[in-house]
């Protein structure tokens, strides 16, 4: 099932089991349960089982980055008189992941400038094209391609001084630099889920 959907009090699944005892019997009818603490109960902090039909819903919002897997314990109890019989079944309810996070780089460095991460560089002058500046790197925990990052340079490089790996982060110089030209370059670098945002 997918995390955050609307699903909140839908049915997600349906439980069956079936009892050899004659139909219309008493001991025939089956009441459904989770079983937690060894005690037969109906609902659990993020589910809920209907105890005639065996319907699971669940209670709550599930979120794949708080929890990403539920075990189930599944009782199957009949009416059986002067002995109820049960049984018992493992479900494992895996919640599948959502883009709902955004990339964001560490912890801000420069409280003046709310909303930006500040880093410096340095590079050597007069190098020839393709050096290694540095790199920035930003995380997201959403999993497989939900949580890949790319990175762009939005701003600070009309003259494409610089080039960035999208994938890794990793900037290169494109020209060669001359200190007294210029001495400080400030880039703007934006990190996103989406590989052609640019």
């Amino acid at each position: 099932m997918e995390e955050e959907l609307d699903i909140v009090g839908t049915v997600f699944k349906t439980v069956k089991a079936v009892d050899e005892d004659p139909v219309g019997n008493d001991n025939s009818k089956i009441s459904y349960f989770f079983k937690i603490n060894n005690v037969n109960v109906d609902e659990t902090p993020k589910f809920r089982i209907d105890e005639t039909t065996g319907e699971l819903r669940t209670k709550v919002a599930l979120d794949r980055e708080e929890t990403d897997n539920y075990e189930l314990v599944i009782v199957a109890r009949d009416h059986g008189t002067p002995v109820a019989f049960e049984t018992l079944r493992f479900l494992n309810v895996v919640v599948k992941d959502i883009d709902d996070n955004k990339p964001k780089f560490p912890e801000l460095l420069d409280k003046n400038l709310p909303g930006e991460y500040v880093i410096k560089f340095t590079v050597n002058e007069e190098q020839a094209p393709g050096q290694y500046v540095g790199r920035v790197q930003a995380v997201d925990p959403d999993s497989g391609r939900f949580g890949r990052v790319f990175y762009y340079i939005t701003s600070g490089n009309q003259e494409s001084w610089f080039s960035i790996d999208k994938t890794q982060g990793t900037i290169y110089t494109k020209q060669k630099l001359d200190r007294e030209e210029r001495d400080q370059y400030v880039l703007t670098v934006k990190a996103s889920n989406n590989p052609d945002c640019l």
